[in-house]
Parts: structure tokens; C-alpha cells; sequence
């Protein structure tokens, strides 16, 4: 940990008389800083060239940047010729002229153009890869299937849609493309063939389908070059000399040279744009302005301060001149202050982490990293339908997982290489904002606001004295990771103090002793855990004068509800999240699982076919509805999660908590268990909804006012901009997609295959279902600046890192953030933020009469905006200022 390493294993100190801000050639390790910035750009080749070989290696090329940007631009060209060729074929067959319709035309005729050409497009490109030629035969056969594929697709949703995003839904996180297309074309067979009396494309019709669009591309795109070539056989004999045979001469494809040699400098310039951004050896470059903050060099490409979509690209230019010219002080200054707080890698951990990983238990968050083979084929598969389909269930199973393997094994390998690259230097993280205010470190992989594993092997790189009141707080922080959170802070305190004996044999053996920090069941944050151990023993050694650079994170309760809730100054909901002072903390997620219990069980006792639903789920909780079940839907809630969110959080607690631990209650037949999750999942959400309704039910009143209040100005088609207490810009605009855009669902996945970005019009539906959840962002992103100033501002200047509903420092420094983080919440709800709200969509509502009616003046559309836009609801009593006495507000 952070005293166990001497200082002259740091990087050099800083002389005083560099501050951030001064020329940065003048600080002592600005070479070095110059030296990994070139690093950073290597490092981001590296891994580009790494993409591109393996996209090559699976005929996925389009995959890769600038093989797909060239697809966008070629599709529509391509679909203008198709729909031509489709309308001289149907002008002939109207006016009874050229005999008999090409038989592509008929399959061609009913799918969109765009469509069409967007996958010949990419079948061409996958499958021709630079400097290679393909058989014109192989490559028609290949689209010809696509084509059919797609025809199939497009049959399902068209007869039963439901199904068809019921299927893709569940196998939007974990199915690769080719697991979700056979599970695509499996169901398909299993469910839709008959219904649709769904024949097979013969191969002749296939083949000409194919070489038709081959054809349409050659001439829209100049892209491809078709040709003759005569390949010489090499035939040998017993006794004779191989010898040459020319055989019969066969058409290609190729690239066009031009495309090639563009497509190549295309990726050249991708590769370098991509670095893989890294910690700064240096204080990071302060932003002025939108541009040209965190890196030093022009040798990175730097990102812009702010993060935001947009349409084209001179629409971002746009933008981001206004942001450029606006003014937030206060912002700038906390960002500058957290960015420019020193780390360190926690050495200790790292160790730990090392033995762990090279002894692959899959274990601590680590994934097994050797490959899952495939089941053996029953020797019967290619006669028996059933072991055919079971083996499949299996193999696709075993992609699936060997796929997760790789992706986690690759972030924690990356993670853990560049903690060995800054283990005994002090770095830093440059962070940028998020529309809404939100602060993010630019780095990927180890940075403070990554997973458990980074952030455990992070340490402030100044620590503090504990003293005996950071003493407690170590404690607190320690009992935080072993699940014991719900107690009371001298609970905690109690409980970590009698469990010494358990701390010192962790910490003199954490690899034998594993079982003690790496439990089964319970507590995910195993190495912030296995940090706090090492910390707490060293304090009982050292005692209060203790040097400590552990970070230490308090958490908001459902931090969303308690904004709402200060919002509506709601009593009752704030009192749930803990906004009113009292002796024991409130767990909301618990509220709600009591709720839920209670009504299941008065619906049990009830009867007929509603109890025993009720029976069953409440036979699955094993008698007792968890907080586990209950805790994601309702910490969602106040960021717009929708019902289908809500049966996707039942479905993972499913999973998570009954199947993996082979706990489910009924059926193990996947297809009772997928009917009984359909039928019984929907109906418990039902209930779930209620429970959360009658908790927070004045959230929901001002979640709904936001969206009606928004839905007025939407006709506006402008962007609903407001300034958040901390002085920040919000510019709240979801754009709709262009009209003639045309969207599909290839291999399962929407894709608009004419690839035109969102459009300048708003996009209505968006718009409404963004408002609740970002305007409470950027409250909290409000609340997250202010209380960075007030540390800033503490003579002590305490290390901070924030991760917008958790804030952290050191030990000592411990009781200020706690005063800060009241204090800021405070200061950001004493304003008025809904009746601010009002009042800019007022104004927007105003200018937009003033624009379109005519004759009107600013009173009458001033009269005309207030009948239009809701009042702000009626709040309740709740007096802001007690947050000041809630010790478990954060905790």
C-alpha cells in the first residue's frame, strides 16, 4: 500500500515553482511525457492492426473503420441503379416487350434497394479482402444466400414481430453474429416455416439473384473489376512426371486498384487517430476551451472537452463553437482540480493480482482464459434432427462463453500491463464532461471510475495522517466491501474490529487464505475489499500517525430518487433514500422487496390461478422476496427504465441468482423454462411496478411532468437547453433519423444500411424518454462540481475522485467530504431547479409562436406559452437544509 513504498521509487517530485498552466517544457519530466504520448499512438496502431488482421482472418472486413465508412458512401449510388433496373424490367413487362421477367426481379422486387445493395456491398468486401481475387461463382453464391437469409428475416417480422425481437432481445448481450444467426434460422425453421408456407430458394434462383447484384455493384460503384483467368492443373500419374494442364478459362473479381490503394491509406490515417489513451506522467493540460486540454502533443489526437452526438459533422462544429463561447468557471475549476490529483499504483494488490492470474482459477472477477472445446458430435447428427439440435444448443453455448473468455481476458491482461507500466510512478487522468455535466477520465482500462479490479489497484498517489477519526472511517470503508453496509456506522465499525483475526489472515496470505476475501456468494467489490484489508492491518500496526492513500468512496442512496425527491421536496420518498436524519440507515431496495412480499403473499392467500403465480415466484425467492430482485428496477426507475427494462432485470436475477447456482424452481428443459419466464416474468412485473409506484410516487409525478413539459416545446425542433446550479450548459437534443434512410435487421441487429447519421429534426419520442433521466444527470453532475469545490477550496486540499454518486478521498480528509458532498446538495437544490426548467421552456415556446403565428406580440405569446406548459407540480414540505443531518444521506 501507499507507506509501504519509499518516495525514491517515485517519479521526481515537482518543483514548486511549476504550476499547471506554466510551460509545460520547463516541468522535468516533460521528455518523458512527450515519450509516452508517442507510446499511446503506437500502442493504438498496435491494436488497430491487431482488429484488421483478425477481421481479415474471418472475412469480416467491413468491420474495420474504413472498410465500413466506404460501404455508407457507396449505398445509396448503388441503390439508385438497382431501383432503376427494377423499373426499365417493370416498364418491359407493362408494355409486353423482352419476353420473360429475369428471374431476379422477382425476389429483388420485393426487398428494399438499400437493403440489397448495403449487403452485396459488404458480402464483397468481406469476402474480396486487398490484393486477393475470389471466383465470381463463389462470390454470387454467397450473396445470393445473404439475400435469401435477409427474405427470410424480414417474413418473420412481418408476420409475427413479437417473436422476432422476442428471440433477438435475448440474445442481444451474449450471441456472437454467427451464433445469432443460426439460432435466427433454427427458430425461423422451428416456429415460422409452416405458418408462412415458407419455401426455399432453389440454387439457380439464388446464383441469379447474386451475380444480378454482382453486376448493379460493377456499374454503380467502378469499385470491382470482373475478369477471365485460366488456372493451370497439375496432374501426376504412378510412374510419371507431374505435369501441366490448362483448364477451362473462369471469371474473378478483384478490388480496383484505386479503391485498394485508398481503403489502405484510409486505415493508415484510422490507426493513428485511434491511441490508446493512457495516464499522464504529468499534470494534465489544462482545458481552454472546448479543445486541446489532458495530452501535451500534436502527436495524439485529442478529444474534445465535451461529449455529445451529432449529426454530420459541420453540426458538431457548430456546437461545439457555442460551447466554445460559453462560460462555466466553476466547472472548468473542478474538473481542473480532479484531473490534477496524483495516483499511484497500489503495489500490493497488484501482487496479488499477478499470482492469481497466472494460476487461472477463474476467480476474483478473472475469467478461465484457456478455450472451451466444442461438445463431440453424436455420431448420428446428420440423420437424427434432435441430436442435431441439441448439439447446436451446446456448441453455441461454448461460442458464446469462449467469447466473454476472450473480450474479460483481454481487459484484465490490458489492465494489468499498464499498472506494471505505471507501478512506481505518480500519474494522472485527464478527464472531459458528457452533455449533462458528468465528469469521465479519458484513459480506459485502469482509471478511477473503472471496474473493482482497476479501481483496487489505485491508490492516491499524496495520502493524509489517518488519525483515530480516519481510523473509523477505515473501518467503515472496510466493512462497505464484506456487505456489511446496512449497519450503522458504530455497527460497522463494531463488526470490523471483531473480525481481526481475519483481516491479519488475508493480509499475511491472501493467495491461501482466498476463501476469506473471495467468497462464493454476497460481496462483488473483491479487490477494493482485498485493498481495504491490507489498509485496516497496517493501521492496527501503526496506528493513527499512519500515512494512507486508500481512496474511500462514499455512496448517494438511490442517488436519482434523492434528487427527484428534493426536486418535488417529497417527505416520504426522501425519507426512503435517506435525505431526513435518522439512527439506522434506510435501504429503499429493502422497502420495496417488503411491499412486493406483502402484496404476493395477500394474492397467495387469494387463490386460483393468480396465487399460485404468486406462490411460485415467491417458491423461487425461497419464501422471502431479496433486495437483490428488487434493487435494479428501482435504482432505474428515476432514469426512465421502461417495463421491458424491467423484465430484462428479472430475467439477469433469474440467471444471476437461480440459474447459475442450478437453483431454478421448475423445469430445466429450456423451453418450459423460457415458457415459464414469458408467462410468470411480465406478471411479476406488473406488481414490481406497483411496489416501486408506492414508494417513490412523487418521482414518477415529477418524471412525468418533465416529459409533458418537454413534449410542448418538441414542436419547436429545437434543442431545450438549460443551465444547471454549477453554472453548466445543458443542450438536450436526440435527433430523428433521415426520412429515406432505410432501416433493417440483419443477423439480428438493426442496422440503417444507408448509414446517414440523425437528422436536425428532433426526434420526438426520443426527446421525452431522454428528459427525466438527463436532467437528473445533470443535477447530480451539478452536485458532483460543487462538492469538488468545496474541497478545492479546504486549505488541507484533500485528494478527490468522484464517479457521479460516489465520492472518494483519504482517510483523514474524510469528515470534509463528508460536509461537502450535504453542503453541495444543498446549495444545488435550494435553487428552484423545476420552476428554472419552466421557465427556459417558456421562453423556447415564445419565440417559436412568435416565428410562425402572425400578428402575435410577446405578451400574447408570452399568455399563450403559460396556459400551454404545465404548472410545475405541487411538492411537499420537506425542508432541504436537513440533509445537513442525515449521516446516512452518503455513507
Amino acid at each position: 500500500m501507499h507507506g509501504t513504498i519509499p518516495l525514491s521509487q517515485l517519479a521526481p517530485v515537482v518543483p514548486p515553482t511549476w504550476e499547471p498552466g506554466d510551460d509545460p517544457t520547463k516541468h522535468p519530466l516533460w521528455q518523458e511525457q512527450v515519450e509516452l504520448e508517442v507510446e499511446m499512438v503506437q500502442r493504438g496502431v498496435d491494436k488497430y492492426r491487431e482488429r484488421v488482421a483478425v477481421a481479415r482472418e474471418k472475412g469480416e472486413m467491413t468491420r474495420v473503420k474504413a472498410f465500413h465508412r466506404w460501404v455508407e458512401d457507396a449505398v445509396p449510388e448503388m441503390a439508385k441503379y438497382l431501383k432503376q433496373w427494377l423499373t426499365d424490367v417493370r416498364r418491359k413487362r407493362l408494355g409486353g416487350h423482352g419476353g420473360p421477367s429475369p428471374l431476379a426481379f422477382h425476389k429483388l422486387s420485393g426487398m428494399d434497394a438499400s437493403v440489397a445493395s448495403y449487403i452485396t456491398l459488404r458480402t464483397l468486401l468481406d469476402t474480396i479482402t486487398i490484393g486477393h481475387e475470389m471466383p465470381l461463382l463463389a462470390v454470387a453464391k454467397r450473396i445470393g444466400m445473404e439475400i435469401e437469409y435477409q427474405a427470410r428475416m424480414q417474413a418473420w417480422v412481418a408476420k409475427a414481430p413479437d417473436v422476432f425481437y422476442g428471440v433477438q432481445k435475448s440474445l442481444h448481450k451474449t450471441a456472437t453474429s454467427r451464433h445469432r444467426r443460426r439460432v435466427n434460422i433454427n427458430r425461423f425453421n422451428a416456429l415460422m416455416r409452416d405458418k408462412l408456407n415458407w419455401v426455399e430458394w432453389p440454387a439457380d434462383i439464388k446464383l441469379h439473384v447474386g451475380f444480378r447484384l454482382v453486376d448493379v455493384a460493377v456499374a454503380a460503384t467502378k469499385a470491382f473489376n470482373v475478369t477471365q483467368k485460366t488456372y493451370d492443373l497439375v496432374i501426376a500419374s504412378r510412374g510419371h512426371r507431374a505435369k501441366a494442364k490448362p483448364s477451362r478459362p473462369q471469371r474473378i473479381i478483384t478490388l480496383d486498384e484505386d479503391l485498394q490503394a485508398s481503403l489502405l491509406q484510409a486505415v493508415d490515417k484510422d490507426q493513428i487517430r485511434t491511441p490508446q489513451y493512457l495516464p499522464t506522467l504529468m499534470p494534465p493540460k489544462r482545458w481552454d476551451g472546448i479543445r486541446g486540454g489532458g495530452y501535451y502533443t500534436p502527436i495524439v489526437r485529442r478529444p474534445t472537452l465535451i461529449r455529445f452526438h451529432a449529426e454530420s459533422e459541420e453540426y458538431r462544429e457548430a456546437v461545439l463553437e457555442e460551447y466554445d463561447a460559453l462560460d462555466m468557471p466553476r466547472v472548468m475549476a473542478a474538473l481542473h482540480y480532479i484531473q490534477e490529483t496524483p495516483w499511484m499504483v497500489n503495489r500490493r494488490v497488484l501482487a496479488v493480482a499477478h499470482k492469481l492470474w497466472d494460476m487461472d482459477l477463474g476467480i476474483a472477477g478473472f475469467p478461465k482464459q484457456d478455450i472451451l472445446p466444442l461438445p463431440p458430435k453424436p455420431e448420428d447428427i446428420d440423420t437424427n434432427p434432435e441430436a442435431q439440435k441439441q448439439w447446436k444448443r451446446a456448441a453455441a453455448a461454448v461460442y458464446t462463453e469462449n467469447a466473454t473468455r476472450v473480450s474479460k481476458a483481454t481487459s484484465i491482461r490490458t489492465t494489468i500491463q499498464i499498472a506494471e507500466r505505471f507501478a512506481h510512478r505518480e500519474f494522472y487522468f485527464p478527464h472531459m464532461l458528457d452533455f449533462r455535466g458528468r465528469m469521465y477520465p479519458i484513459p480506459v482500462y485502469l482509471q478511477p471510475q473503472g471496474n473493482d479490479f482497476a479501481r483496487g489497484l489505485l491508490a492516491f498517489a499524496k495520502g493524509q495522517e489517518v488519525g483515530e477519526k480516519g481510523g473509523e472511517w477505515l473501518a467503515i470503508h472496510l466493512a462497505n466491501h464484506f456487505g456489511a453496509d446496512k449497519m450503522s456506522y458504530q455497527g460497522r465499525i463494531d463488526w470490523v474490529k471483531g473480525n481481526e483475526e481475519v483481516w491479519r489472515a488475508i493480509a499475511e496470505d491472501p493467495i491461501k487464505n482466498r476463501n476469506l476475501w473471495l467468497p462464493e456468494t454476497g460481496k462483488k467489490h473483491h479487490w477494493q475489499g482485498l485493498a481495504a484489508v491490507f489498509e485496516w492491518v497496517r493501521f492496527l500496526d501503526e496506528g493513527p500517525t499512519m500515512v494512507s492513500g486508500l481512496p474511500i468512496h462514499i455512496d448517494g442512496t438511490c442517488n436519482g430518487i434523492q434528487h427527484l425527491s428534493a426536486m418535488m421536496r417529497d417527505e416520504e420518498g426522501g425519507a426512503a433514500v435517506n435525505l431526513l436524519p435518522d439512527l439506522e440507515p434506510h435501504d429503499i431496495y429493502g422497502d420495496v422487496a417488503a411491499f412486493l412480499q406483502d402484496r404476493l403473499e395477500g394474492i397467495r392467500e387469494a387463490g386460483g390461478t393468480q396465487g399460485k403465480y404468486a406462490q411460485m415466484w415467491l417458491d423461487a425467492c425461497d419464501g422471502k422476496v431479496p433486495r437483490s430482485l428488487t434493487k435494479r428496477p428501482v435504482m432505474t426507475t428515476p432514469y426512465g427504465a421502461t417495463r421491458e427494462a424491467h423484465f430484462g432485470s428479472i430475467h439477469d436475477w433469474l440467471r444471476e441468482e437461480l440459474e447459475e447456482k442450478g437453483r431454478m424452481p421448475f423445469d430445466p428443459k429450456p423451453e418450459v423454462n423460457s415458457e415459464w419466464k414469458k408467462m410468470l416474468v411480465p406478471w411479476l412485473v406488473k406488481h414490481l411496478i406497483d411496489a416501486v409506484d408506492a414508494i417513490v410516487k412523487q418521482s414518477k409525478v415529477c418524471m412525468k411532468w418533465l416529459q409533458d413539459a418537454a413534449k410542448v416545446v418538441a414542436q419547436c425542433n429545437q434543442p431545450i437547453v438549460w443551465r444547471a446550479p454549477s453554472g453548466f450548459v445543458v443542450r438536450h437534443f436526440y435527433g430523428a433519423s433521415r426520412q429515406r434512410s432505410t432501416s433493417t435487421l440483419i443477423d439480428g441487429k438493426r442496422i440503417n444500411v444507408t448509414y446517414y447519421e440523425r437528422t436536425a429534426k428532433l426526434s420526438e419520442r426520443e426527446q421525452l424518454q431522454g428528459i427525466p433521466p438527463n436532467f437528473t444527470h445533470s443535477m447530480d453532475a451539478a452536485a458532483n462540481t460543487e462538492t469538488i469545490i468545496k474541497l478545492a477550496l479546504d486549505p488541507r486540499r484533500p485528494p478527490v475522485t468522484a464517479i457521479h454518486d460516489a465520492y472518494g478521498t483519504v482517510a483523514g480528509s474524510m469528515w470534509q467530504i463528508f460536509d461537502a458532498v450535504r453542503e453541495a446538495f444543498i446549495k444545488v437544490h435550494s435553487n428552484d431547479v423545476l420552476k428554472d426548467f419552466r421557465w427556459r421552456c417558456l421562453l423556447m415556446y415564445r419565440d417559436h409562436l412568435l416565428a410562425t403565428r402572425e400578428g402575435l406580440n410577446v405578451y400574447s405569446a408570452m399568455e399563450i406559452a403559460e396556459d400551454t406548459i404545465p404548472p410545475v407540480p405541487e411538492r411537499g414540505e420537506l425542508d432541504i437544509r436537513v440533509v445537513a443531518e442525515s449521516e446516512y444521506f452518503f455513507a
